[in-house]
């Protein structure tokens, strides 16, 4: 290499470097930089937006759950307040039946009666006509005799003031009636009183040993 070229190169190596090619540089350094941190700062985002979604779905479920629970409360609400509303209409004179089968027994003793005495005919066709008004009346507000005598004693009809052997009859079959029952519409008013029959021990014996 001559000496005039070692001079060019020596001068143009210790030439000042121009401020914008400076700032290139460093805009080029500090974009490297930051290419390669945005990354890891997204890495760290995203868990926290994860758990807020999970976090809004749950809760988004709870509400729905408690929605629902309110919602079959109120319907079931609804449905006791009718029931309540229908009973009320369907049994508003339940009272006043009551006192009227006592009217109905009181005739039907005095034409018990008045049956064994002949002379009162004219008598017993009054009671006749009174009694089976009422009962008509009665009949149609709902209200019916329970059928006691000859059937099977139930409980939620019939009352057993007593029991009495007899073999002819099926046990637990009423042989007797010593008051009448009545039921409005589906509810009871009162329950027969009756007498129930029993099989002799004898009898009872002999069942058992033949099961």
């Amino acid at each position: 290499m001559s000496e005039r070229e070692k001079k060019d190169r020596k001068t143009h190596d210790s030439e000042p470097v121009p401020e914008e090619e400076r700032m290139d540089e460093g805009q080029n350094d500090s974009g490297e930089e930051s290419a390669i941190q945005e990354p890891e700062a997204f890495a760290t985002e995203q868990p926290e937006e994860n758990r807020e979604l999970i976090q809004a779905q749950q809760m988004a479920k709870e509400n729905h759950d408690r929605f629902l629970r309110v919602a079959a409360e109120f319907e079931n609400y609804k449905k006791r307040v009718e029931k309540e509303k229908s009973d009320l209409i369907k049994y508003a004179n339940e009272g006043l039946m009551k006192e009227l089968l006592g009217v109905i027994d009181n005739l039907e003793r005095a034409l018990e009666q008045a049956e064994q005495n002949a002379q009162a005919e004219s008598l017993l066709e009054g009671i006749r006509m009174i009694l089976k008004q009422l009962k008509d009346i009665l009949g149609k507000h709902g209200v019916s005799e329970i059928q006691a005598l000859g059937e099977t004693f139930n409980p939620n009809l019939h009352e057993a003031m007593m029991h009495e052997t007899a073999d002819e009859h099926a046990e637990n079959t009423v042989i007797d009636e010593f008051q009448k029952g009545y039921v409005l519409k589906d509810r009871l008013l009162r329950p027969s009183l009756v007498k129930v029959s029993k099989k002799s021990p004898d009898k009872a014996d002999v069942g058992l040993s033949e099961e």
